[in-house]
């Protein structure tokens, strides 16, 4: 990567919203969880299951862009 101090972009994602989908391109980006969760969910046949869940100070990247990934719900 070849990114000059202070240009890392900085993005926020609402509960539920999709980040990427399984099979989408990989892509050139890494993912920190500053606060709450990431949930990374596979569809198999009619049933969504969760594979792993990120949570605050959670570094990820391009080895899970193959499946989806969504924040969490927040717990009620």
């Amino acid at each position: 990567m070849n990114r000059k101090p202070g240009s890392v972009q900085t993005r926020a994602f609402r509960a539920g919203e999709v980040i990427f989908r399984e099979g989408d391109a990989p892509r050139d980006e890494a993912f920190l969880v500053h606060a709450g969760r990431v949930e990374v969910r596979k569809k198999v046949g009619d049933e969504e299951r969760l594979l792993r869940t990120f949570v605050k100070g959670s570094c990820w990247g391009s080895w899970v862009s193959s499946r989806a990934a969504r924040p969490a719900r927040p717990p009620r």
